[in-house]
């Protein structure tokens, strides 16, 4: 197909507040050294992942809620890249790419995707693509070449009404997460023409462990107030740490410092939703701005060792978020996809978070289905436990890029 470049517009009871974060303390690799810190793309990616938590959360209030927010941009902008018209402005508006040129956002998303994330002591960070696409079906050549040389989808021509697929897929995702995302596609409806699917895994080590013979069992309170014992790790010393306004945070490198955790706690007065309340993509910004310029401070951290899983279909929430179109069957336009009528007629999104003495472990799968219509300042040194409802994301802090967010309600197994 024949097209000019353009520019396309508009368009609990427990719980644990832990918040997840990747920060630059080294230069980028070769391959990432054009990403600019706050690009556009990862910027617009961001307020698309705190305003669809804020969605889940009232969803699920009493809840742990931990989305990844990269997994599901990514799949959603492989999708974009087949859009046109009203379709790609509604797309582009909630993922937070509104009036940026679709070959930009690939640009940006190929920058990320080639990181070489070992140079900086990362255990393991992988982030693939691929695409599962029915025989029966011509699909648009741009559109499985974008896929295929921006986003290195690993591309399958099958049946899609094959009773093996589903587990083909499953096959995929699992040894993609580690083990970690069991399925994401289910029962296959037979109006489905294809399935694009991002696939997140990471695992670090602290740069400072916790010593498990420090572990003991303390109380963590719910929402309700509520104490529950759980096993509480302790570590001291010295920690980027901030001590805002109606919460704590600090940060935990993991490697060499590049990624890090940030976790942020809420004062007993103001609970997890008071500051729910005030978190968007712009606090987030300052707080992390604020946090990363000052200098180590000497305290002490105590924090549960959790494990957690979280699954969610993403389309009650991405239709009242402004991308109603492209779920219609009669309405959407994927014309730069297939020539053929179809519609997204599912978003599924699954994670995986455990945190303990030697680190962290994180997983996501985000599965897309089309459809055929039919200097350090001298100062006290702080003390921090973390024994009540708290929020988690992990962020690249050379781009902004969030690869993880989320909240925990309840640290037990």
């Amino acid at each position: 197909m024949n097209r000019t470049k353009r520019r396309h517009g508009s368009g609990s009871p427990l719980f644990l507040a832990a918040l997840v974060a990747l920060v630059a303390l080294v230069p980028l690799p070769a391959a990432g050294e054009s990403l600019q810190p706050n690009d556009p793309v990862i910027a617009g990616n961001g307020r698309f992942g705190f305003d669809l938590l804020e969605r889940l959360i009232e969803d699920e209030p009493s809840e742990n809620v931990f989305i990844s927010p990269a997994s599901i941009s990514l799949a959603l902008t492989m999708t974009l890249n087949g859009a046109e018209g009203e379709t790609f402005d509604q797309m582009a508006n909630v993922l937070g790419l509104t009036g940026l040129e679709i070959e930009d956002i690939n640009s940006v998303n190929a920058d990320l995707l080639e990181i070489d994330w070992a140079r900086y002591g990362i255990e393991d960070l992988s982030i693939v693509n691929s695409l599962w696409a029915d025989r029966g079906f011509s699909f648009e050549p741009g559109f499985m070449k974008v896929n295929r040389d921006v986003y290195g989808a690993r591309i399958t021509t099958l049946d899609l009404q094959d009773p093996e697929t589903p587990e083909r897929i499953n096959a995929w995702v699992r040894d993609a997460t580690r083990e970690r995302i069991d399925r994401i596609v289910g029962v296959i409806p037979d109006f489905a023409v294809l399935y694009l699917i991002n696939a997140v895994y990471f695992k670090g080590a602290w740069k400072e462990p916790f010593e498990e013979k420090n572990t003991e069992e303390e109380d963590f309170f719910l929402l309700d107030g509520t104490p529950t014992r759980v096993p509480m790790m302790f570590n001291s010393g010295s920690y980027r740490y901030l001590d805002g306004e109606g919460f704590q945070a600090i940060a935990l490198p993991y490697g060499v410092g590049r990624i890090c955790m940030y976790v942020l706690l809420p004062d007993r007065d103001v609970g997890l939703a008071g500051f729910l309340a005030g978190l968007d993509g712009g606090t987030w910004g300052e707080w992390i701005g604020e946090l990363r310029s000052r200098g180590p401070r000497d305290g002490s951290l105590k924090m549960p060792r959790f494990e957690l899983e979280y699954g969610v279909s993403l389309g009650d929430f991405l239709q009242p978020m402004g991308m109603a179109v492209a779920f219609d069957p009669a309405r959407a336009d994927f014309s730069r996809m297939i020539p053929e009528q179809v519609w997204i007629d599912e978003v599924k999104h699954k994670t995986y978070l455990k945190v303990n003495e030697e680190g962290t472990e994180a997983a996501a799968g985000t599965s897309v289905g089309i459809a055929l219509s039919i200097m350090p300042e001298r100062r006290e040194p702080f003390r921090m436990v973390v024994n009540r409802p708290f929020f988690v994301a992990v962020r690249d802090n050379a781009t902004g890029w969030i690869l993880f967010m989320g909240v925990v309600a309840d640290p037990r197994p």
